[in-house]
């Protein structure tokens, strides 16, 4: 699917592990279908949500708990400038534990 998305020249990989570039015309499709599927939801009255990208790494330990087999793969925040942080925030687009910690 990667190869047919990048020959497409809608999707390419991005710099780092995990992160991805759309181009404009990969950014047009991704968008459409949003739209679509936003329109579909609102049918059902299912509503978007966005949460924090940066959670605490507690939450994340959590996760450990509630999925089978869990390996966390993630990039951790461990300081602001100079500033040492107490807890480490993790770099993750979706945890679960967000919505009902």
């Amino acid at each position: 699917m990667n190869k047919l998305l990048q020959e497409g020249e809608l999707f390419f990989p991005g710099p780092s592990k995990g992160s991805f570039i759309f181009p404009p015309n990969g950014l047009k499709l991704w968008q459409n279908i949003q739209k679509i599927l936003d329109e579909k939801f609102a049918k059902y009255k299912v509503e978007n949500v966005k949460l924090p990208t940066l959670i605490p790494y507690s939450f994340f330990q959590k996760e450990k708990q509630h999925i089978q087999g869990f390996s966390p793969e993630f990039f951790q925040v461990r300081q602001t400038g100079k500033k040492e942080l107490i807890e480490p925030l993790i770099l993750r687009p979706t945890s679960e534990l967000l919505f009902y910690d």
